[in-house]
């Protein structure tokens, strides 16, 4: 079970008058700035030789990654590796090793976000199933890293161990990186990415669930041209224009949109979502590029989150008066529910299953 708590500091965000006890809720550019801190980066602080000088890297003649699944304890006894007990192994290549301490000790938050203000991932599991051993010349495993992806959590063999600072996407690219060499057992089951067959027996949600997850583990560390065929990119594009349902009376989807990847392709999403007849989304995130200084959405995360911060506080109200018209109330409803005035999921579930055929794994 995850627990997300939140560290908020009044000191950090909070606009407290005291004369009247009044506490102000933070600005949109505020709560961008909440979200960006606890956000990973990479720093590129140290350069290939100055990770490798980093314990246990300096020391080890060779590293190894595993996977594992006996009684969820890394398989090393007195410096020995048991493989009877490990799953999957694989030597880690130079270039293999060069990625890994890139994520280790250049991956972290961003420290031009000067803020006091963290939030913290909490799991009360752990049931580890990967590891990273390092051999020495001897042929001993003298120290590991034990990994649980679903987790969040690691455990070294011992306090020299040097792993850096954990953001909130590193485990991620962890996870990428055991995954890009061919090991496959890397995440409890319910989490595995599921196969074309299984996931088009799904129902409406949990198929579209289901479907993102497969694409963005496709195209995760590689261009999206090189690993999605056609449809599947038409596909990614619909899908992640659901993010601008996702807002609420303090948040604002189409912030959603552009923070993530998926506002990489605002031109490809309209003409998605014109494909499939979504014109009442379509008119809505058309309309939402008006805040972007001329027009332009920035194509790198970096940038496009770095302009958000300027435009936020005049942008994010008018985006969420735009998310707005995108529902109707339901007067003969006491409660006042709202209604999608268009059924995005339906349309993307349809053009889906009409191009079924062409999904193979």
């Amino acid at each position: 079970m995850r627990f997300i708590i939140f560290v908020f500091l009044l000191l950090a965000f909070g606009k407290v008058m005291a004369q009247s006890d009044q506490i102000f809720e933070p600005s949109p550019k505020e709560r961008l700035l909440m979200e960006m801190a606890n956000e990973c980066i990479n720093t590129h602080k140290y350069d290939r030789k100055q990770r490798l000088n980093f314990y246990p890297f300096n020391e080890a003649s060779r590293i190894e990654i595993i996977s594992f699944k006996k009684e969820y304890l890394i398989p090393v006894k007195k410096r020995k590796a048991i493989y009877a007990d490990i799953h999957e192994h694989l030597e880690l290549s130079t270039h293999q090793i060069d990625t890994l301490t890139d994520i280790f000790y250049n991956v972290n938050y961003d420290p031009t976000i000067k803020l006091d203000t963290r939030m913290i991932d909490e799991y009360k599991c752990y049931e580890p199933r990967n590891g990273i051993l390092f051999f020495n010349s001897k042929g001993e495993a003298f120290e590991f890293i034990e990994i649980c992806f679903d987790c969040h959590k690691t455990r070294s063999s011992s306090k020299k161990v040097i792993e850096g600072e954990y953001c909130n996407q590193k485990f991620d690219l962890l996870k990428g990186l055991f995954k890009s060499t061919g090991i496959k057992y890397v995440e409890d089951e319910k989490h595995a990415i599921l196969s074309y067959d299984e996931i088009l027996k799904m129902d409406t949600i949990d198929l579209l669930s289901a479907l993102k997850s497969k694409l963005d583990d496709k195209r995760r560390n590689a261009e999206l041209s090189d690993r999605l065929t056609p449809v599947e990119s038409e596909m990614f594009f619909l899908l992640n224009a659901r993010d601008i349902y996702g807002g609420n009376i303090v948040r604002s989807g189409l912030v959603d949109f552009y923070y993530n990847y998926s506002g990489e392709f605002p031109q490809q999403t309209a003409w998605a979502l014109a494909e499939v007849g979504a014109n009442k989304t379509l008119a809505v995130l058309n309309s939402s590029l008006i805040q972007w200084p001329l027009g332009k959405v920035p194509s790198t995360v970096a940038e496009r989150r770095k302009e958000l911060l300027v435009i936020a506080n005049k942008a994010v109200p008018k985006w969420q008066v735009l998310e707005a018209d995108l529902y109707f109330r339901d007067e003969k409803d006491p409660d006042g529910i709202l209604t999608r005035k268009e059924d995005l999921d339906g349309l993307i579930f349809s053009y889906i299953m009409a191009r079924k055929e062409l999904l193979k794994d």
